[in-house]
């Protein structure tokens, strides 16, 4: 077995261990406190269109829904994208598409879907082609469009920890916004 498909399979189980967490209601993610820090970094720049990727068990598309957003949600792990239309009522307005994010970016150019915002929150580090993805990004983006990245900064932390939950890197502030900008986005 390769590094990399040995990095994917403990990656899934760290999935699925997650996803029996939420079940008991012991997850350590808090929505409560991340929930506001999210609203005061991003709040202005959200649109009506959201395309959201990486939505483990919904909690940032739920509140998208709630401030009155279009949602389109991308979770690659199933264990955890089944922990999402729970969330929502039929009335809601949110369309959750589980796999990963090259098949969720071809199906909806294929269907011609434009969005507002692109929000990547905790997301960018476990993807290896981070250019490539930004470019996947740009694609689907109205024109004035915003993409939003939150990721793990502080590259000389990056431990054990992070290679077991699937972190290819972390950033720093400078890397990431050349990064956008030599895609054309800011």
């Amino acid at each position: 077995m390769g590094s990399e498909e040995s990095a994917n399979k403990k990656h899934h189980v760290i999935s699925q261990k997650v996803g029996e967490l939420v079940d008991e209601n012991k997850y350590f993610y808090n929505e409560d406190e991340s929930i506001p820090v999210i609203e005061s970094l991003f709040g202005a720049h959200i649109g009506k269109f959201v395309l959201e990727i990486g939505s483990g068990t919904g909690a940032i598309a739920h509140w998208l829904v709630q401030r009155g957003a279009s949602v389109t949600a991308v979770e690659p792990e199933s264990v955890l994208a089944k922990k999402i239309s729970p969330r929502f009522s039929s009335a809601d307005d949110i369309e959750v598409i589980i796999g990963g994010s090259t098949d969720a970016y071809r199906k909806l150019v294929e269907e011609n879907k434009i969005f507002d915002t692109v929000i990547y929150l905790n997301v960018m580090e476990h993807i290896a082609d981070d250019l490539g993805e930004f470019n996947k990004a740009k694609a689907v983006l109205k024109p004035g469009g915003k993409l939003l990245v939150y990721v793990p900064a502080l590259p000389w932390l990056y431990s054990q920890i992070d290679a077991d939950t699937g972190h290819v890197r972390r950033y720093t502030k400078n890397c990431s916004e050349k990064l956008l900008q030599s895609r054309g986005l800011n």
